[in-house]
């Protein structure tokens, strides 16, 4: 049976579930993530014993992925349910960025090691958003409990007044296994309003532009319809108390300064060439490039594709360090040589000498 967990990998997933959850939590879990009981597959009260009557039980009736996501959405931080996650085919991290990600938390992180960083790296997954607009689309960051970071260029029309919010949706928790089955289409939550906006730059689309006005940030600010940074992780049960809280990302007005040569690492939601439908939440690890203008722009050289516009861009250290907006404006025949994002720092300067409620921190 496809995603079955034996031999070595249940004996993994054993021990994570183990470090992970006492009796109590692991019900939790099993009612609030799965929605099925746990009293259905085991009487006991050990957590080994129950964990491998469980994921036997998964094994025979076909939903052993949706354990495996269900004990990651309730203990996401949890470095060995992480690991298995990842080893299982259940993350956005390719086999051949893990070792870019090591190397960047030995030589420039404040993580004592990979495993740390990447459970704290799957909190950042639960707070990046697949944004949905009629005929477009793009990737944003949950920065407030309902409050969403996107590029302007993203939802133009929203902001110009000439679509309705609630046509604008944001979906998270899009769940797929690396060999594309899908375990969660998502949970979308709607736009209510536009908190603050700034437009790009004319010179943002010419190949060898001026610099950007200070205020061309690119940047949307949406308020969603329903608090879901103080709901639960998932689709299940999401104003459950007993269930652990989504978070957000938390803005900084004095984020660090990105210099070139920091590694870079872009959290999206990419549509693959001459489609619409995106892709479930994506890395991409790369490096800054020099910029001639860092006060208003960082340049990258972390691929993004159509879809990957308003992603954030997190620092070796994971603080959200810039908002992904734009590549190299080429012509046909030209290679592209960067990408671009907008520095958080500016950001959140424009948004208080907008007079925006301050949901940041200094």
């Amino acid at each position: 049976m496809s995603g079955e967990i034996t031999g070595q990998r249940l004996g993994a997933f054993m021990e994570a579930l183990g470090s992970a959850f006492n009796l109590a939590t692991f019900d939790q879990m099993m009612a609030i993530h799965v929605d099925r009981p746990r009293t259905n597959y085991s009487a006991d009260d050990a957590v080994p014993n129950v964990a491998f009557r469980v994921i036997d039980g998964a094994n025979r009736e076909g939903w052993s992925a949706e354990l495996v996501a269900g004990a990651l959405e309730a203990n996401p931080k949890n470095p060995k349910l992480v690991k298995f996650a990842r080893e299982y085919g259940l993350d956005p991290v390719p086999a051949d960025q893990v070792a870019g990600l090591e190397k960047v938390v030995a030589e420039r992180s404040h993580f004592a090691d990979a495993e740390l960083f990447l459970a704290e790296f799957a909190q950042r997954i639960a707070w990046t958003c697949r944004i949905v607009v009629p005929n477009g689309g793009g990737s944003g960051v949950l920065v407030g409990d309902d409050l969403v970071l996107t590029n302007h260029h993203v939802v133009p029309e929203l902001v110009a007044g000439t679509m309705a919010a609630d046509r604008v949706s944001c979906v998270f928790d899009h769940k797929m296994l690396r060999d594309g089955t899908t375990i969660s289409p998502g949970r979308s939550v709607a736009v209510s309003a536009v908190v603050a906006a700034r437009p790009h730059s004319p010179e943002d689309v010419k190949r060898n532009g001026a610099e950007p006005a200070a205020d061309a940030l690119d940047y949307a600010l949406l308020r969603l319809a329903e608090k879901v940074g103080a709901q639960a992780l998932g689709t299940k049960d999401v104003d459950n108390p007993l269930a652990a809280k989504r978070g957000h990302v938390t803005l900084v007005a004095a984020a660090p300064a990105v210099q070139k040569g920091d590694p870079l690492i872009v959290l999206q939601h990419p549509a693959l060439a001459g489609r619409r439908t995106q892709k479930p939440v994506q890395l991409a690890h790369g490096v800054a490039l020099a910029s001639p203008w860092p006060k208003v722009r960082v340049r990258h050289n972390a691929s993004t594709l159509g879809g990957s516009s308003g992603s954030p861009c997190f620092n070796a250290d994971l603080a959200m360090v810039a908002l992904h907006h734009s590549g190299d404006p080429v012509t046909g025949w030209e290679r592209p040589e960067w990408n671009e994002a907008i520095p958080i720092g500016a950001i959140v300067a424009d948004l208080a000498a907008q007079r925006v409620p301050k949901f940041w921190t200094d």
